[in-house]
């Protein structure tokens, strides 16, 4: 029997099995993504549960407050690793929400411009992971109350590194779609 260089046999199988994968994995994908969205929505949900035991004990403003200090501490410290790699350009409101968008990786087929002005950018967001909008569902809360007091509210403290006076604010909602603003005040 002859012997072959490694390099120069075959491996028969591997193309099979490389093929299989690939089919399951287109096979299952939505299943994998719904798995994931429901482990990300109870997640949310038991953390808003304990939004509101603090808030019955605090009042829900401190609560908010409370998760939102966490929120803040996340998105600063991305904003540090990021900050020397963005590129920002134009007015402090378009600085603004080129920082937003960068820090979301929001998508171009995501957002759109509404309305465009040297201190005001007002845009509509699609809602791709939908754990805080589900969770206000599942839990009665009002969904623009909870996304300023804790999200934009994060987000200001993020616009601060451009303007202090940059401010953003949850608009309105629905299903599937956030509009906001990010203005100069």
């Amino acid at each position: 029997m002859e012997t072959q260089a490694w390099n120069e046999v075959k491996v028969y199988g591997r193309d099979e099995v490389l093929l299989d994968i690939e089919r399951r994995a287109f096979e299952y994908a939505q299943r994998v993504i719904d798995d994931a969205r429901m482990v990300m929505n109870d997640f949310e949900v038991d953390i808003f549960r304990l939004i509101l035991g603090i808030g019955k004990v605090y009042g829900m403003d401190k609560a908010y407050e409370i998760m939102s200090d966490t929120v803040v501490e996340k998105r600063m410290r991305c904003l540090d690793q990021m900050w020397d790699s963005l590129r920002l350009t134009g007015t402090d409101a378009e600085k603004g929400y080129q920082m937003y968008l960068a820090y979301l990786k929001a998508s171009e087929e995501g957002v759109e411009v509404v309305e465009k002005t040297d201190k005001k950018i007002v845009f509509q967001r699609r809602e791709y992971i939908t754990a805080i909008s589900h969770t206000c569902k599942m839990l009665g809360l009002d969904i623009l109350e909870v996304q300023n007091k804790i999200y934009a509210r994060a987000t200001d403290f993020q616009l601060a590194r451009i303007n202090p006076r940059l401010h953003h604010v949850i608009l309105s909602y629905e299903p599937g779609w956030y509009t906001e603003a990010i203005e100069l005040r």
